[in-house]
């Protein structure tokens, strides 16, 4: 199960002269089209006795079975509780909205208001992820007392992803022939250089038969040099000497095979990288395209990401990203390389990749973490 928190939308209102309500909301998404359920709990307070001096609600306006939904939340303050506030003097007071699928899986949001002491009067700013102010009028003035206070809060979207750091260059080495291991020259997490020889196999019947053939080739290159000298004599006819020929092409093409048989009997590292596992060890017979080694390649790594859809009206290739490691804690620069082709008609999402900027030492692939768009 996952949940998604995607955007804060917060709207502020006067319910009456006694009591001051802030109101806002935020969008969520479940992949799983669960039904969601929601609670809130009280965070911190810094006010005189540490006693919280309004209460948050928070309802399902709209639920996920349609892949998203919404949740709205109110905070209640009484007049009466911030009197003592003087002019400009502020009371901080956090909440945690909880939200869960009932599947296990669960999604915290933290709502923090913010009063701020207006003469006798208060003011309440909500904070979370938004700046936003709205002042109430002071005592005695023109229009205290009425509901016609004026909201000055601005929206931003939280653009946050989950990102899994993949490698461009990754493969599983196996043999092209039936030998036994003689020697494996680099194990479990050992960098390579491009030429290196990974694993190297007891060849010797296979070099034999090279001689051997060898040989055949050397015979035949012989025997057709005496019969271009017969041939050139009349003491032979031109079969004998294109059968000579023939001869000779077979001896080359059957060198070949043996040369090429020798030849794999190293695996040769095709680029720098490191070795993610080793499927063998020394001594061990093995057959014909046998899985024997996994690398990784030691170029840059990218990331893929899935974000919501309509991110595709600002989101393009080229724009410059944050990512935190998770299993790091760094903090590291990337590029958007890459937009997926089609849209996930159920979730509302789209794939795409980033390529990291430069080579991490302590980056490697299967890594996870948060992208910061």
């Amino acid at each position: 199960m996952r949940l998604l928190v995607f955007v804060y939308v917060f709207i502020f209102s006067i319910i009456s002269a006694s009591n001051a309500e802030n109101t806002g909301s935020f969008t969520i998404a479940d992949l799983d089209n669960d039904n969601v359920t929601v609670s809130s709990a009280e965070g911190t307070t810094d006010a005189v006795g540490g006693s919280f001096l309004g209460a948050l609600t928070a309802t399902v306006a709209d639920d996920t079975d349609d892949g998203s939904g919404q949740i709205n939340w109110t905070y209640t303050v009484a007049d009466a509780d911030v009197e003592y506030l003087e002019a400009g003097e502020t009371v901080t007071e956090t909440f945690t909205v909880t939200v869960s699928d009932g599947n296990g899986g669960t999604v915290d949001q933290t709502v923090t208001v913010v009063i701020t002491g207006a003469n006798d009067a208060p003011t309440i700013t909500a904070q979370t992820d938004v700046a936003g102010a709205v002042t109430e009028i002071t005592d005695g003035a023109s229009g205290e007392g009425t509901n016609d206070l004026t909201d000055t809060v601005s929206n931003e979207e939280n653009r946050d992803a989950r990102a899994l750091v993949t490698a461009t260059q990754i493969v599983t080495i196996s043999s092209e022939l039936a030998a036994r291991v003689e020697k494996i020259n680099f194990l479990l997490g050992d960098a390579f250089k491009k030429g290196d020889t990974l694993i190297s196999f007891e060849c010797e019947l296979y070099k034999a038969q090279r001689d051997v053939i060898q040989s055949n080739y050397d015979s035949a290159n012989i025997q057709l040099e005496n019969d271009d000298e017969l041939l050139k004599m009349i003491s032979i006819g031109k079969l004998q000497h294109q059968l000579s020929v023939s001869a000779l092409k077979k001896a080359e093409a059957e060198l070949k095979i043996a040369n090429l048989n020798v030849d794999r009997c190293k695996i040769i590292a095709p680029y720098d990288g490191k070795v993610m596992k080793v499927g063998t060890s020394i001594f061990t017979s093995i057959e014909q395209r046998q899985p024997l080694m996994s690398i990784v390649g030691d170029g840059l790594l990218e990331a893929d990401i899935v974000v919501p859809s309509n991110w595709l009206r600002w989101l393009k290739k080229g724009h410059e990203v944050k990512i935190t490691i998770d299993e790091t804690g760094e903090t590291l620069d990337a590029t958007v390389i890459k937009l997926g082709a089609t849209v996930d008609a159920v979730s509302q999402t789209i794939e795409l990749k980033a390529q990291f900027n430069k080579k991490y030492e302590t980056l490697i692939p299967g890594m996870s973490g948060i992208v910061k768009f």
